[in-house]
């Protein structure tokens, strides 16, 4: 467990465990059977379009396949607290008809500091201690990760920005400007790779070029892929934010990568936002999704674990170590 002996302990950690300040959300934490850190967070909002009684069987089911045998509930609402409520209450019940044990739940209004949390088993309550000096936070700094504001700062990293240089002016003759190169991939991914363990953006320059390499082959989109083997996070954020530069295809393919470097760093809500942005670039070029982004959608949508897509990384990384000949390591 959290190994949190305190509630309002346990409410200020709940931001560093999503990546940001939830509001009107059922948020629950998961465990498998005697481990002592959280397997799976799901943050569950009201939709007044789907039934509470769908959502919290679904919900359930996903927790039972990835073999959760305890959740702790947090219901963050003010506006949707009878819905919220509601749902949190049939959630629980769905959850026990699969043996899986809700062992806390607690409602409050918003997880500022300061704001008031209730135990809806015993009616006791108390405050929210500063969610920015938790340890969960502490620890969230370390690992190079943020807490956001909201959900809606998280979809604000997807937005078009300056669009990337046009690279149709690459001389196909020369195999350091032809995309579909050894070298030209073996350049790229070799920058990516320095700003990935420096953690830095890449300039815009190098969102073209990259932009390039993922639509060149599937080599070059497993290269990118392969980033995340240095810092999952790192590499996350700087494809997300290439990605930006980009457009349709290009951009689809960016996006798809760093779907797989935020999976990896385990931050479920941007993987959600991630693949919700790839479809929609692959609908600007009325092109259907690639296989690869289906497969993704379709596993993450079953709750598979983050730990599980660590083999597909290590492939990647092998791959760009056969066609680029570039070792991706921690520097």
């Amino acid at each position: 467990m959290l190994g949190l002996t305190d509630l309002g302990e346990f409410c200020a950690a709940v931001p560093a465990l999503l990546g940001y300040m939830p509001t009107e959300r059922v948020v629950v934490l998961g465990y498998r059977q005697g481990q002592d850190r959280h397997h799976v967070t799901v943050a569950l909002s009201h939709d007044p379009h789907v039934k509470t009684e769908k959502v919290a069987m679904d919900t359930a089911e996903i927790l039972h396949r990835q073999g959760i045998a305890e959740v702790q509930m947090l219901v963050v609402a003010a506006e949707r607290a009878p819905q919220l409520l509601a749902l949190g209450e049939r959630l629980e019940s769905a959850l026990f008809d699969l043996r899986i044990r809700t062992t806390i739940q607690l409602h409050a209004w918003n997880l500022e500091t300061g704001a008031i949390w209730t135990d809806l088993e015993t009616g006791h309550g108390g405050t929210v201690p500063d969610p920015l000096s938790s340890a969960a936070a502490a620890r969230a700094v370390l690992q190079g990760r943020t807490i956001q504001a909201s959900r809606d700062e998280i979809q604000s990293w997807f937005t078009h920005s300056t669009p990337a240089p046009d690279l149709a002016t690459r001389r196909w003759d020369k195999p350091e400007t032809d995309p579909q190169s050894p070298e030209f991939g073996a350049r790229v991914l070799g920058e990516l790779a320095g700003h990935v363990n420096a953690n830095t953006l890449a300039p815009l320059e190098l969102a073209g070029r990259t932009g390039a390499l993922a639509t060149a082959s599937v080599a070059g989109r497993e290269g990118l892929i392969g980033l995340a083997v240095i810092n999952p996070a790192a590499a996350g954020r700087i494809l997300t934010e290439i990605a930006t530069h980009l457009f349709d295809w290009e951009r689809a393919e960016v996006l798809t990568a760093a779907i797989v470097c935020w999976w990896a760093a385990g931050q479920g809500t941007v993987v959600n936002i991630a693949i919700s942005a790839a479809l929609a670039a692959f609908a600007e070029r009325q092109y259907p999704p690639s296989a690869f982004l289906i497969t993704l959608e379709a596993a993450y949508r079953h709750g598979m674990p983050p730990e599980n897509i660590a083999t597909s990384i290590i492939a990647a990384a092998e791959t760009a170590r056969r066609v680029y000949d570039v070792e991706l390591t921690l520097a």
